[in-house]
């Protein structure tokens, strides 16, 4: 080819020809129309750019600036390490898209459906599979309009991100553009616009919403304004400013208010602990036992309380204890308990359940009482010590028949300490009896 003309310039015949496309093979015969044309350099050299009716192919080096490039930077081809750039000449990932404005709509990557009546788009994510022959769809992001859109104003859509669930791509999260809730479908959460809270549960069983004066609250169902007497109870959370701050917890219309608190796991029943405010007005705090609860502490509107499991007794003798020993140490035998609140008296001796100060009264009723003896002691021995409740010399000028002898002490006591209670006659006649009408009580007073 000695002549040929590029942009309407004619090229001189002292330069080779820039391309050459072949429409005949070397025996002069015409090429099929999907044969493919190869266009070569002047020196008869093909190009890397081959034409044919179905493709155009072109075929890049491995080196650096082997690039296919398109006006600078609008499009970039890197032959090296196979990178696609818009807008750059050197793509940092496998598709790159830069242009620096300040509108962000002008660096969007818009897929559009062209089908009319609000039909949405799709972006999907596939994966090769196991097989390393087939492809699925793992994920997708898809939109979807309002069929009846007519014009501009009718914009609201629907945003859905899907996953693979046992083959079959399934919707995890929907934005709708109608309200703008945000929902989990198989978390079973939601963002309600509304309520400006979320919304738990496949029924939306529950919702967590704030008021805007620093104060959070947790409902049934979807009802934001809770309020005295409603059939279901909700909890609140003021977080104070410059007030302090405070948890709620409202039953139910007919329902109690109960506060549970479970200390490593709640696994041992001697650590969960219950509180509760009764439809009574009462304020009960129990403990676990054996799977279930028992009232420790009960509290009235009245400032009133009774605790239950605090430890009290009262015992008395079953029988008689008659002519008890002189100049010896008795121990009096308390066979009858009236009460044992807590379980803390057995074999005549009171075991402390925990440290701290008891209280302990003796009313000891003692017939035919010796007046020779020097004297009779009561004493409440204790693992700590021992208190001397009364002495008293019996020399009344006769023997009485009987005589009541009472006294109480407060004594500190540790955790398994025990306390009996011991008569002492010094001198005189083994004569004296013990009355079943003598008493022995105590109780943890702090």
């Amino acid at each position: 080819m000695a002549t040929g003309t590029l942009t309407g310039q004619t090229i001189a015949n002292t330069y080779k020809a820039l391309l050459k496309i072949t429409g005949a093979d070397a025996g002069g015969t015409t090429l099929a129309a999907d044969a493919v044309i190869v266009i070569e350099d002047g020196d008869g050299n093909p190009s890397s750019l081959s034409l044919s009716q179905q493709r155009a192919t072109i075929t890049l080096g491995s080196g650096a600036a082997d690039d296919f490039i398109v006006d600078g930077t609008t499009l970039v081809v890197e032959g090296d390490n196979n990178r696609i750039g818009i807008g750059t000449a050197t793509p940092d990932y496998l598709v790159e898209i830069v242009k620096a404005n300040g509108d962000h709509t002008s660096t969007a990557l818009s897929i559009t459906n062209s089908q009319a009546g609000g039909y949405g788009s799709a972006l999907n994510f596939v994966s090769q599979r196991a097989s390393g022959t087939t492809r699925a769809i793992a994920a997708s992001i898809r939109t979807q309009g309002n069929a009846s859109w007519a014009n501009a104003d009718e914009t609201d859509s629907n945003l859905f991100f899907s996953t693979v669930v046992d083959g079959t791509l399934t919707d995890r999260m929907s934005i709708l553009g109608t309200d703008g809730d945000v929902t989990l479908t198989t978390g079973h959460l939601v963002i309600d616009s509304d309520t400006k809270g979320l919304v738990l549960g496949a029924d939306q069983d529950v919702t967590l919403f704030a008021d805007g004066a620093g104060t959070a609250y947790l409902v049934r169902g979807t009802d934001v304004s809770p309020a005295g007497g409603d059939t279901e109870g909700w909890m609140k959370f003021s977080i104070g400013d410059s007030a302090g701050s405070y948890l709620s917890i409202n039953g139910g219309e007919g329902g109690d208010a109960e506060l549970y608190l479970e200390a490593d796991g709640g696994d041992d029943n001697a650590d969960v602990w219950r509180m509760t405010s009764s439809t009574g007005g009462d304020f009960l705090l129990a403990s676990k036992s054996t799977g279930s609860y028992v009232t420790n502490l009960s509290v009235g509107g009245d400032g009133s309380h009774v605790r239950a499991k605090q430890p009290a007794f009262l015992v008395k003798p079953a029988l008689g204890q008659d002519n008890i020993a002189i100049n010896t140490a008795v121990t009096v035998v308390l066979g009858t308990e009236v009460y044992d609140q807590g379980g803390n008296f057995a074999s005549n001796t009171f075991t402390a359940p925990r440290t701290g100060k008891y209280q302990f009264n003796l009313n000891v009723r003692m017939d035919n009482v010796d007046s020779a003896a020097v004297y009779y002691e009561a004493r409440f021995a204790t693992s700590n010590r021992t208190y001397t409740v009364f002495i008293v010399d019996p020399d009344f000028g006769q023997d009485a028949a009987y005589f009541t002898f009472n006294g109480s002490a407060l004594a500190d006591m540790d955790t398994n300490d025990t306390c009996t209670v011991v008569l002492y006659q010094s001198g005189g006649t083994a004569q004296t009896d013990v009355s079943t009408d003598s008493n022995f009580s105590g109780f943890l007073a702090c």
